[in-house]
């Protein structure tokens, strides 16, 4: 019934765009935003992160309070002092779908997992140096492990014996650096996003060496893998993608008088789409590159338009299992990206439960 809810509102939407004369197209400069923010129920209008679980539910993450979506209502979750289970964290920058099915939530205050069975959160508290931090990054190498990182640099990993998070020490080989914006695993190798560029971190002897390419010693602040291909998001040097085998990279720069250049420099987020294009967040728009042409489609915030981005500051983006794409954005909520064409409202239906 929540799938077929949110088919009605996507038919809906698209006949009444229909009918209104407005194009509704299968190409990327028709795309239509749907706002989903306060008014709707969301708990806060800053979106740091969108996850979704196992069961389909679509999880949001705000600078106040964590949101659980069922394609029709909000369930918003707080801490409560009064609970020793509610969240532990309202500020939330982190959320991790594990393979065996726990959401792992990341904020300001530690980590916790949700847990199903009784609606209601495990918390772990992390032991980190003096000072504002978050969780800013959670992932799982090959064997499972649970990995998390602070912004302030500290890594750590979960311990299934004494079920808590234990510190992780690890030495720096080349530019020390001071923050963690997110973690990936590459062929074994826990990839850390920095303020000094990328650091490839060896579990084993515990040492952590720069990737050396001038053109990604910056802020770094979304990582993706394509194959042999690290694509990187970084703090006002633009798109670079490194060749992994052979360390060369390619960099991609917002050019004034080119329409189809990179919208900013200042990227904030990475994902792809289901036909492979990368879609970029950035500080003042969105933009989608067309890897095989290296052009970029621009999305920006209109005032006198429908459908378009609620604000430019797009802070995540997120790929759910229908294909659907969601933004994060700042004071602007969460979005939902429709792109359909009018037939297929009569011809496909949702292969997997949305939520």
């Amino acid at each position: 019934m929540k799938s077929l809810h949110l088919w009605v509102v996507i038919c809906c939407f698209l006949i009444s765009h229909v009918i209104s004369g407005q194009p509704i197209s299968s190409t990327t400069e028709n795309r239509y935003f749907r706002t989903i923010s306060v008014d709707q129920g969301l708990s806060q209008s800053t979106v740091f992160v969108v996850q979704q679980d196992l069961q389909g539910f679509m999880w949001i993450g705000t600078q106040d309070g964590l949101n659980r979506y069922d394609g029709k209502t909000f369930t918003i979750f707080r801490p409560d002092k009064k609970y020793q289970h509610s969240l532990f964290s309202n500020y939330i920058r982190s959320l991790y779908t594990h393979k065996d099915g726990m959401l792992w939530i990341g904020g300001n205050k530690g980590v916790s997992c949700y847990n199903y069975k009784k609606e209601q959160f495990d918390n772990y508290p992390l032991t980190v140096k003096p000072g504002e931090w978050f969780v800013s990054g959670i992932t799982a190498g090959r064997d499972n492990k649970l990995w998390v990182a602070a912004n302030s640099g500290e890594l750590y990993y979960y311990d299934d014996a004494s079920n808590r998070f234990i510190s992780f020490s690890y030495r720096v080989n080349g530019t020390p650096f001071n923050t963690i914006q997110q973690l990936l695993f590459i062929n074994g190798f826990l990839y850390l996003a920095t303020d000094k560029g990328v650091y490839q971190l060896d579990l084993t002897t515990k040492t952590a060496k720069a990737i050396q390419p001038v053109q990604i010693n910056a802020r770094i602040n979304a990582m993706l893998q394509q194959g042999d291909l690290l694509w990187m998001g970084s703090e006002n040097g633009g798109l670079l993608c490194l060749n992994l085998k052979n360390n060369q990279v390619v960099k991609y720069l917002h050019q004034p008088q080119a329409a189809n250049s990179l919208i900013d420099n200042d990227i904030r987020s990475l994902a792809w789409d289901q036909t492979g294009n990368l879609w970029i967040g950035t500080f003042r728009g969105l933009s989608i590159l067309d890897t095989r042409t290296t052009t970029f489609s621009n999305f920006e915030h209109q005032s006198n338009r429908h459908l378009t981005l609620s604000q430019n500051s797009v802070r995540c983006i997120f790929k759910d299992r229908q294909n659907g794409m969601w933004l994060g954005t700042f004071f602007g909520g969460s979005i939902i990206i429709i792109k359909m064409i009018f037939a297929s409202i009569f011809l496909a239906r949702p292969r997997v439960t949305y939520c």
